[in-house]
């Protein structure tokens, strides 16, 4: 811990920052290591603490896109990466009256959000479908819940995207995910990349998960809920795609 200690105070030592980090969720997750697992456990209480908090939710992404024959240590990263996220999420309350402890928690769960895209598209490339590691595809999507109410557009982005890699595996939960993160009004429905992104998510659903959709009232209603959000924003994209799901649907 001494060391540890030192080179968190120290900028020129990042690297072995990183291998210290790495280390230790290595002896945590393969090995169960209670001194690794107490460290480890520490960090993710509080991951905007120190810069070992920090690289340690980062390497976490490495451990989550392990194959489905080494799914304990990838249910071992998932847990760790909840904890890290839930964390974050009583922090935000607590932060409300200290911008600069609420950028860092926003921060860091754009990192997630992105690591979380990142693992997603790796597993499918992998993979080449989703619904082949449903285990993978129900952890994440349990961690992009988390991150949902996080209302930012970087966050959200990636939150998308990561939905577009998983939607095969849980098509309702994923779209339910993206009605939590995507609300009327949200800085996030102003971006035209965005509205782009989500009208072509939303069309992937009328097309690829149609019966899922006829047959899920919920599901139709939390698609009409996003669209909207962007029809409200005045993209001509939504309002179109908004008349065609009114059609299909009446």
């Amino acid at each position: 811990m001494e060391l540890l200690n030192e080179i968190e105070s120290d900028s020129d030592q990042l690297e072995p920052l990183e291998i210290i980090t790495s280390l230790a969720l290595m002896l945590a997750i393969r090995h169960q290591t209670p001194t690794a697992k107490e460290l480890v456990r520490t960090w993710l209480s509080d991951p905007i603490a120190t810069a070992a908090a920090q690289h340690a939710v980062d390497n976490l992404r490495t451990w989550t896109e392990l194959p489905p024959e080494q799914a304990v240590e990838r249910a071992r990263a998932f847990d760790m990466l909840e904890a890290a996220t839930a964390a974050l999420a009583q922090l935000r309350h607590t932060a409300t009256d200290s911008p600069d402890r609420l950028g860092k928690i926003f921060l860091t769960v754009d990192l997630i959000s992105r690591n979380i895209n990142l693992a997603s598209e790796a597993v499918l490339v992998t993979s080449g479908d989703p619904t082949e590691d449903r285990e993978f595809a129900a952890r994440a999507l349990t961690v992009l819940d988390g991150i949902a109410q996080f209302k930012h557009p970087s966050i959200t982005h990636f939150l998308i995207e990561a939905l577009g890699h998983l939607a095969a595996a849980d098509p309702s939960r994923a779209f339910h995910t993206a009605a939590t993160a995507v609300g009327a009004g949200d800085e996030y429905t102003y971006d035209s990349v965005a509205a782009a992104e989500t009208t072509k998510f939303i069309e992937r659903y009328l097309a690829e998960f149609r019966e899922v959709v006829i047959a899920d009232n919920k599901l139709l209603t939390s698609i009409r809920s996003v669209l909207h959000a962007f029809v409200d924003a005045g993209w001509p994209s939504a309002i179109s795609l908004a008349y065609r799901l009114s059609e299909a649907f009446r």
